[in-house]
């Protein structure tokens, strides 16, 4: 726990290296680190409030929203896709970006069961096949 209480004062301290860090070991488990998707998200909104275009924290917090994550909010496609935008170039964000738009609803789709968590994302191919390349 010394290491992780670094971590976190080079976090309080604006290193979104280290806040990055932490967030994804405890949003996987890894080592000591019980997994705790909150307390990770959490530390990815710290990320962002240090560098509101980190990739990493963009990512992250991104696939959380995919994945329906969040506490307290369902599967949301549309947040997902501002956060992931935001990681730029990074190779995993594009990854979910096309995977969104490949498994999104068609854009004449009526069944709210499978409009639920897209929140107006509509499946484009052309995008998912260039960021799935």
């Amino acid at each position: 726990t010394d290491v992780v209480e670094l971590l976190d004062l080079q976090g309080a301290y604006g290193s979104t290296d280290s806040l990055n860090f932490l967030g994804w070991s405890t949003m996987q488990g890894k080592g000591k680190m019980e997994r705790d998707f909150q307390k990770a998200y959490q530390l990815f909104q710290k990320a962002l409030e240090i560098d509101e275009n980190d990739p990493t924290a963009n990512y992250c917090i991104g696939l959380l929203h995919m994945l329906g994550l969040v506490e307290g909010e369902p599967s949301n496609a549309r947040k997902a896709v501002q956060h992931l935008e935001k990681a730029g170039d990074d190779s995993r964000a594009l990854n979910a970006l096309g995977v969104i738009y490949y498994i999104a609803p068609e854009v004449f789709e009526t069944d709210p069961v499978r409009l639920a968590g897209f929140y107006g994302v509509k499946r484009d191919m052309k995008k998912a096949m260039r960021l799935l390349g």
